[in-house]
């Protein structure tokens, strides 16, 4: 009888053992393969990506980074947690609860200050996303407003801390303003650029303006726009912009990063070069006048029959464009007076020329082939001095012109010649 009882035993034994084998399997196989978790780190005061923020696997060391637009994917099952390290410091916790996840952080962290005889109160640096120190921050405690401004290093240091203050509020001109809560007494805090971005457009013929000067007023703080007419300038919105672009009417706008900004220039034509506002540099009024002879397509082809530098496509030239040119021009010869002549006798003022003015493109600039002579010589020569004009002239002595091609875009020369 025992050994009856025995085998029972044994048996129950072995039956229990195989049902925990097959459960154990089961449960193996009914467990969820890794999958590919997808998600964004964005900042919780601007709801803008974080790139270069550490997400990890807990408990392993799987890892990677995100992007620049905040991105990251990793291996992980449903359930799983992951570790968010922000910068060398902090590092929360976030279960892995869908697919696609959205994390919040602070884009600054606490505690990152060790030693003895720290300063008393909240104090620590702070800069700009390319780890540049950042001058001129304003730190505030709140709700009692105690405040400190950081020095030439982004150092500052609230030495008054009220009981009741729960957050720090960091404000910059050219930067976005972040808001987080006090749990330390050291702080390394990042700041955004702010950028304001924008067209200007000329009122004449909604084109856009090339090189047009945006500034943040009564600052150095300032920018072009591009050959689209497109710009973009780091402020804080609210900032007064001036938009000015010689011979067109400088406008204020009030800067708003919300949407792109659109700045319409109207032509002025009582002063069309009243000089950069954003570093003012009085600029010589030119126009154009009588002896100005914008020139069409056709003669742009001819012209390219006999000189060899002028390769691109034709392109109209804008009133303002050909004064620009002239202004650079009669610029350069005033520079180059005294070392250039004409058959010995010295360069003439631009007022002693005729001058004829091709536009064209290459390579994505605004060209202006710029062709004198002298207007003495042709008045004298022709009864109909304008039919003359309008028309390219090639001359058999081209010694006695002179001719230039200017890149409206660097307002550099490509070619000057006075004279072979």
């Amino acid at each position: 009888m025992k050994k009856i009882i025995q085998y029972l035993v044994l048996f129950l034994l072995m039956v229990c053992a195989m049902g925990f084998t097959v459960a154990a399997q089961s449960a193996s196989l009914g467990a969820s393969s890794p999958k590919t978790i997808t998600g964004v780190v964005v900042s919780a005061f601007d709801k803008e990506p974080l790139k270069g923020v550490y997400v990890r696997l807990k408990g392993t060391n799987i890892g990677v980074a995100t992007d620049i637009d905040g991105h990251f994917n990793i291996e992980a099952q449903l359930g799983d947690t992951l570790s968010v390290k922000v910068l060398d410091c902090d590092e929360i916790e976030v279960a892995v609860d869908a697919q696609q996840l959205r994390i919040s952080l602070y884009n600054f962290v606490s505690g990152c200050c060790y030693g003895e005889n720290l300063p008393q109160g909240v104090f620590g640096t702070v800069c700009n996303e390319d780890e540049k120190a950042l001058q001129g921050a304003t730190v505030t405690a709140l709700p009692s407003g105690n405040c400190d401004i950081t020095n030439s290093i982004g150092y500052f240091n609230i030495t008054k801390i009220e009981d009741g203050d729960k957050s720090l509020r960091i404000e910059h001109p050219a930067y976005k303003t972040i808001q987080g809560r006090i749990d330390g007494n050291c702080y390394e805090i990042w700041l955004e650029r702010n950028n304001v971005t924008g067209v200007v457009l000329s009122a004449e013929d909604g084109e856009p303006v090339i090189g047009a000067r945006i500034c943040a007023k009564g600052t150095k703080n300032g920018t072009a726009s591009d050959f689209d007419g497109k710009f973009s300038i780091s402020v804080t919105d609210g900032t007064v912009l001036t938009v000015s672009y010689p011979g067109l009417k400088p406008q204020e706008i009030v800067a708003d990063s919300r949407q792109p900004m659109k700045v319409v220039l109207e032509n002025d034509e009582n002063d069309p070069f009243t000089g950069l506002i954003c570093c003012p540099q009085p600029i010589s009024v030119i126009r154009m006048d009588s002896l100005d002879f914008v020139l069409p397509e056709s003669e742009f082809l001819l012209a390219q029959q006999h000189i060899d530098i002028l390769k691109g496509d034709y392109y109209k030239l804008k009133n303002i464009e050909i004064c620009r040119a002239k202004y650079l021009l009669a610029s350069e010869i005033d520079k180059r007076k005294n070392n250039i002549s004409i058959y010995g006798t010295p360069a003439m003022a631009l007022s002693g020329y005729a001058r004829q003015y091709i536009g064209f493109k290459h390579n994505g600039h605004r060209l202006v082939f710029i062709n004198l002579t002298d207007k003495n010589i042709w008045s004298d020569g022709f009864d109909d001095f304008d039919k003359h004009l309008k028309t390219l002239i090639i001359r058999d002595a081209p010694q006695l012109n002179v001719r230039a091609i200017i890149d409206l875009d660097t307002e550099g020369f490509v070619f000057f010649s006075l004279g072979y």
